[in-house]
């Protein structure tokens, strides 16, 4: 139960802000401590992955969407990124012990969610790059591939910001392209896992139950979306943000 309301919250909560929901999974996960950071990362990444897949199933209608000039090089930028996120985690977690390699991802991230922060505060005062083309389009899916993928936090709120600073689309417009690199580098993450790795070595016995958790907070969370403005986006994209630095911080001091 406590698995599944986890993967509920987070992924309901992760598909109205188009921030993914490993966001929050992956830090409280490493803070319940019961699985390897190795499994703990799968596990994330497959439920952000069913997620992605109902939401943007739910909103394919959606007018405020990326053009495809823009959004399939993107995806496709995401799985090469995703691959190689994967490849570097693995390289991490066989070069250094699991309590450091939670410290290095948790210490990261809040590097991250801060300069998001600060980003999307003054967004409005600060020129987006205008960028236009596939091939900074694919640059930018495989700077997110990798970067979620090797936290395995699914992208969220780096996803938004850098789509909004780097395109200059709307929060809505950025959550909808967000989505569409979770479900690609999450894709290509597990797929790297399942051909390349041993499966039997990750503990995944919570797996059926984060995935149903999943796939009903990727139902809920969709329909709240659609009753968001982008203003109620802008604040809980905020709020949240701090929530997660605390948590890491939590996470960080437990390691040590």
């Amino acid at each position: 139960m406590l698995y599944f309301l986890l993967a509920f919250a987070a992924t309901a909560f992760g598909a109205a802000t188009g921030m993914g929901g490993g966001i929050f999974m992956k830090p409280v996960l490493d803070l319940v401590g019961r699985q390897d950071v190795a499994s703990i990362s799968v596990l994330s990444s497959a439920t952000v992955f069913v997620m992605a897949l109902i939401t943007l199933v739910r909103r394919r209608k959606v007018p405020e969407r990326p053009a495809a000039g823009i959004a399939v090089p993107l995806s496709a930028g995401a799985v090469a990124g995703g691959f190689f996120g994967e490849k570097l985690f693995g390289i991490l977690v066989d070069s250094a012990p699991l309590g450091n390699v939670k410290i290095t991802q948790n210490a990261i991230l809040i590097g991250l969610i801060a300069v998001v922060i600060v980003y999307m505060i003054i967004k409005n005062k600060a020129p987006s790059l205008g960028i236009a083309g596939k091939a900074p389009s694919f640059a930018a899916g495989s700077i997110l591939g990798l970067i979620s993928s090797f936290l395995g936090i699914g992208g969220g709120p780096v996803n938004v910001a850098l789509i909004v600073f780097a395109f200059g689309f709307t929060i809505k417009m950025a959550m909808q392209c967000s989505l569409f690199t979770i479900l690609f580098s999450q894709g290509s993450k597990l797929i790297t896992v399942v051909l390349v790795s041993n499966t039997y070595t990750y503990d995944l016995s919570m797996l059926p139950v984060m995935i149903a958790g999943g796939a009903v907070g990727g139902f809920v969370g969709s329909a709240l979306n659609a009753r968001l403005d982008a203003k109620s986006c802008d604040v809980l994209f905020c709020i949240a943000q701090a929530v997660v630095i605390l948590i890491c911080v939590l996470n960080i001091a437990k390691n040590l």
